[in-house]
């Protein structure tokens, strides 16, 4: 929304932050993962959009660079 938008537009002009081009959604299985103390790339129960976006990030921040 247009608050996901204002707050991209404001990183995006940091100089203390750098803005990841990947996006995470608000899904359930992130909180039930971190509930159990896990991510959801570890948990039995998978959801491919939140495991494709945690690996996307993962890969952004730890391969792209």
């Amino acid at each position: 929304g247009s608050e996901n938008n204002e707050t991209a537009e404001f990183l995006g002009e940091s100089k203390e932050a750098t803005l990841l081009k990947t996006r995470i959604g608000n899904r359930k299985i992130f909180r039930s993962a971190a509930a159990l103390g896990k991510s959801v790339l570890e948990i039995p129960q998978r959801d491919g959009k939140a495991t494709e976006e945690l690996s996307a990030m993962v890969a952004e921040i730890f391969i792209d660079t």
